[in-house]
């Protein structure tokens, strides 16, 4: 749908996300977002989740904000209250632009489903996770599985991948999203397989999908100073789709380094579900800090660490931990999948390796370890890439241009 640029006088661009005031890296990707568009000229009001960890009053924000409701799976069949709720948000905002930004499985597809039939521009710019398998990406296979992209789980439930419940209600709600998605003005996403897959899924040319950078405070490292340590930081959701089921048999593979380990999620709960990595840790060669945030101190390890390690076996989306270590210009090692393949260069500003080889995933690890020249020629090439992602002036005119501003 091609609609005329939106006067000046008239702006107003509803945001709705999975979060907005919190400390998680969605939450943050949309604060960011909600000041690119108000530079823009947009009067912004956004409507999301509040988040667990904080509160209103804890963040310094000069946008409207409309806390979104619980949400339960069921309310996709069945939204009653928050969709009656945002529908009269909705009117009453009257909105000309709608950017949603987040998974569409985290608020009720009504609201998709409002929003698609309104007069406004709408921009929809998901994460990975709502295209893939139900299981986590379909980390246990070669390669992430897309077989429900169509809607039909057949094959899930002959691999009992879901529960019939699941199923039925997966494939229910995969149409009505598709449905409504192929409404919608313009899809961006953050890599070339996000785009072959949004295509694919929404049936719209490769050319009706944008690609455009994760919304991203570079600010974050203001004030850091980073150091080539002697130790590898590994950092992130404690999931398997994140390699965390990979991450014993790195350490055992790499029995003279250093390694400090920050999962989210806390000790007891991790250490259940990975019995073996008790064995590991000795204060000494592998230590373990949970529940540490980047402003509460991770920020400074990852800025004294030697490298990252990103063992993520999904096909991510421009992740915040890839740009927090390139911002620091801190050499990192990870499976060529997703956005790593499209802007990491083996040797140049990363060490890459197949996806799931563990050993050439350890092998990278000790020869970036053992070789500082090599090292010191990755972190430059991490500046250079991390200044190309997060290039603020093509971003904004890649956002102009799609928001019809």
């Amino acid at each position: 749908m091609n609609r005329e640029k939106i006067p000046k006088k008239s702006r107003r661009c509803l945001l709705v996300c999975d979060a907005f005031v919190e400390k998680g890296s969605g939450a943050a990707a949309a604060r960011v977002a909600s000041r690119c568009l108000a530079s823009l000229g947009f009067e912004i009001l956004v409507y999301g989740g509040l988040g667990r960890y904080s509160s209103i009053a804890d963040n310094d924000t000069s946008f409207n904000f409309v806390k979104q409701p619980d949400f339960r799976v069921i309310q996709h069949l069945f939204p009653g209250r928050i969709l009656n709720e945002f529908n009269a948000l909705f009117l009453a905002f009257d909105p000309t632009l709608v950017f949603v930004l987040g998974s569409a499985y985290s608020k009720p597809i009504g609201i998709l489903e409002t929003i698609s039939r309104s007069t406004a521009r709408t921009i929809y710019m998901p994460w990975n996770q709502d295209f893939y398998c139900a299981k986590s990406y379909g980390f246990q296979d070669s390669q992430p599985c897309e077989k429900c992209l169509s809607g039909d789980y057949s094959q899930a439930l002959r691999e009992n991948c879901v529960g019939r419940a699941a199923a039925l209600s997966g494939a229910i709600n995969r149409t009505r999203l598709k449905k409504r998605l192929q409404q919608f003005d313009r899809v961006l996403c953050s890599s070339i397989t996000q785009r072959n897959a949004l295509s694919r899924y929404l049936n719209r040319p490769i050319d009706d999908i944008t690609i455009f950078p994760l919304f991203f405070d570079s600010s974050i490292s203001d004030g850091l100073v980073s150091e080539d340590g002697d130790y590898f930081i590994y950092y992130s959701q404690a999931i398997e789709a994140k390699g965390w089921n990979l991450i014993v048999g790195i350490l055992e593979k790499c029995p003279t380094i250093r390694f400090l380990l920050c999962p989210a999620g806390s000790r007891e709960d991790i250490l259940r579900r990975t019995p073996k990595l008790q064995s590991l840790l000795d204060g000494r060669r592998v230590s373990f800090v949970s529940g540490c945030s980047w402003d509460t101190g991770l920020g400074t390890l990852v800025a004294k660490s030697r490298a990252v390690l990103i063992p993520s076996v999904w096909p991510t989306t421009t992740e915040y931990v890839l740009l927090e270590a390139l911002s620091l210009g801190k050499p990192v090692v990870a499976f060529d999948i997703g956005v790593h393949h499209d802007v990491l260069s083996n040797r140049k500003n990363a060490m890459l390796v197949q996806r799931g080889d563990i050993d050439a995933y350890s092998d990278a690890i000790i020869e970036i370890d053992q070789i500082s020249e090599l090292r010191a020629n990755i972190s430059d090439g991490a500046k250079v890439a991390f200044t190309s992602l997060v290039d603020i002036e093509l971003s904004m005119n890649i956002l102009a241009e799609v928001c019809g501003a």
